[in-house]
């Protein structure tokens, strides 16, 4: 009885293992993934960041390896890639991946974050450490290659490869994982109408072979249910609407002459002073920060340690920008608790980029507008405005508490002119957390974080104005 009893316990774990999908909507029409068509796909390596090996970008991992390993890898490369054709193909009722033909659609794979090499990735658990397995974090974009457009999003959460001997055997399993996956999310969901249209969150760039520029596919937005990660279970997300808005006129200065101020509002546009945004049961006011031109950066003590050089002038149209961080509750009952700290009411503290811009799409995605976290042009400008003790309470305490901005972490640029609303460096090894330092003044740019970059931040909202109406 006792081993019949083991038996069973071994079918569930197997079932539970088998039940286990990658793969899970994220934004844009689901409708297309179930035309008859023949697609043509790409996986761009060059964006992601191994997390194992120093969050070395992919290509500085390749020189890393060695001469030998950067001269194979295109032969590797294609090896490994055809595990993901041949499993797609097998298992896709719809969509046919035509090599070298070109097709209604393309798919493109965007790994954001690898981890190669950890033998704890793997799905068998008696797996050898020295043979490995890897992990991939990342986006599907379905892209319709007669418009340009960006139509269907997907999320690769933690795909994982069994451990293989051969890291291009490695990386061929896992993307054979996902190739299955895709297929399986397509039958047991989209198939079954349970997924609905919603606006295109989070788009990557359009393909160098596609010509025209990517746009969002405008369509009325409803609850998508994704599935779930059965290693981290993620509530629903949560209700989103304006709840009230308060009708005021903008002043303005008259030319732009910043001379020594930091700051000088330029924006002529009526827009609301502020409105109020209901996330699920929590009410978040958003704050009217009205336009103009900053002066950028710090170069003061400490200003080199902060990345803070030089001084720079930039533009920043009006946008609103949460009062407050987004709380504990609303986030964790977005992303889970895994890399989330705090309850309820208290800040949440996420130690993970890439949750708090997960939560922020979430919301954006459920509200139908483009919210999203702020640029570090943004944030500056917000701290530094007439509004900033409304948004910043902290302000003056000796309390130093990091928050996240959506920039990659670089020193800033020594060319001349003014660049309107700067999104910063198109990659990098860490994005920017910005705090109040009260030692070194509160407008600083705060980078300087420990060696293993364990810093946390929490995540504020953030709208154009412009996008708000």
């Amino acid at each position: 009885m006792k081993k019949l009893l083991l038996v069973l316990a071994g079918v569930m774990l197997a079932m539970v293992a088998e039940a286990y999908t990658c793969v899970s909507f994220k934004s844009g029409d689901p409708s297309i993934l179930l035309k008859k068509v023949g697609i043509t796909y790409e996986i761009d390596w060059d964006h992601a960041r191994v997390t194992n090996h120093d969050n070395l970008s992919w290509q500085q991992y390749l020189k890393k390896r060695g001469a030998d390993f950067v001269r194979d890898w295109p032969k590797d490369r294609k090896q490994a890639e055809k595990y993901f054709t041949v499993r797609f193909n097998n298992k896709s009722d719809y969509m046919q991946i035509v090599d070298g033909g070109k097709g209604e659609y393309k798919m493109i794979l965007r790994p954001k974050t690898i981890d190669v090499g950890n033998g704890g990735s793997s799905f068998n658990p008696w797996a050898s450490a020295k043979a490995g397995g890897v992990v991939i974090n990342g986006t599907i974009d379905f892209l319709d290659t007669r418009t340009g457009k960006v139509v269907c999003v997907l999320n690769i959460v933690e795909a994982k490869g069994a451990g293989a001997p051969s890291e291009t055997v490695r990386l061929g399993l896992t993307l054979n994982e996902i190739a299955g996956d895709i297929c399986d999310f397509i039958d047991d969901e989209v198939e079954d109408g349970r997924i609905q249209a919603t606006a295109v969150v989070g788009a990557g760039a359009v393909s160098s072979s596609v010509k025209e520029p990517v746009e969002a596919v405008e369509k009325p937005v409803t609850t998508a249910k994704s599935r779930k990660n059965s290693k981290q279970r993620q509530a629903e997300v949560p209700a989103v609407e304006v709840v009230e808005e308060e009708v005021v006129e903008t002043a303005s200065e008259s030319g732009v002459n910043l001379g020594g101020r930091k700051l000088v509002v330029t924006e002529t546009r009526k827009y609301p002073a502020s409105f109020t945004l209901r996330v699920g049961s929590e009410q978040v006011k958003m704050i009217l920060v009205r336009g103009g031109h900053m002066n950028m950066g710090y170069d003061g003590s400490g200003s080199r340690k902060m990345h803070s050089e030089p001084v720079h002038e930039v533009a920043v149209t009006s946008f609103y920008i949460s009062e407050r961080p987004l709380s504990a509750g609303v986030v964790i009952g977005i992303v889970g608790d895994k890399n989330t700290d705090g309850k309820g009411n208290e800040l949440a503290q996420v130690r993970e980029f890439d949750d708090a811009e997960r939560a922020v799409a979430a919301i954006a995605q459920r509200a139908g507008k483009k919210y999203r976290l702020p640029t570090e042009a943004e944030w500056e400008y917000a701290a530094c405005s007439d509004v900033q003790n409304q948004i910043f309470h902290i302000a003056g305490t000796d309390y130093v508490c990091y928050e996240w901005c959506s920039d990659w972490l670089d020193d800033y640029s020594d060319r001349n002119g003014v660049v309107t609303d700067p999104t910063g460096p198109r990659d990098g090894e860490q994005h920017v957390v910005r705090s109040f330092n009260c030692d070194r003044g509160k407008f600083d740019r705060s980078s300087d974080v420990d060696e293993d970059d364990a810093y946390v931040g929490l995540v504020r909202l953030v709208i154009k104005a412009k996008d708000f109406k």
